[in-house]
């Protein structure tokens, strides 16, 4: 929501027009300006991935999550004799993510092919 609300307030109509996302590609632009061989780039808002996991952490419910972190949390805390089943930390006394002030960058990557492989590189801006 502050995110949207920061566009808005910024006149951008869609995230494409969006200040963070020119930030982010204008590096992006930087990084891969003498790089041969690009084949893939691309852009995400961490705020929209953080805000899902925050409330998930938030009403206790992170086992029963659908999102890759969730996920990675069950089968990385999961043992064959026991699993991942209730979230161990309380997070209700945390704020809904609205009223939390997180600020979050968002992330660029890239991919090329070199003479030897593959390489890629991804990286995050700061929310100013």
């Amino acid at each position: 929501m502050r995110a949207k609300l920061k566009e808005a307030e910024a006149g951008a109509a869609t995230i494409m027009d969006s200040p963070e996302h020119a930030r982010a590609l204008s590096l992006l632009a930087s990084e891969t300006r003498k790089t041969n061989g690009l084949f893939l780039q691309g852009y995400a808002r961490n705020v929209d991935g953080l805000r899902a996991n925050y409330e998930l952490f938030r009403q206790g419910k992170t086992p029963e999550g659908k999102t890759i972190t969730s996920k990675l949390l069950k089968a990385i805390l999961s043992s064959p004799d026991q699993r991942y089943d209730s979230q161990k930390i309380d997070g209700s006394a945390l704020p809904p993510f609205d009223e939390a002030n997180v600020q979050v960058g968002a992330s660029a990557f890239f991919g090329a092919v070199e003479s030897d492989g593959y390489f890629f590189k991804g990286f995050s801006t700061r929310s100013k």
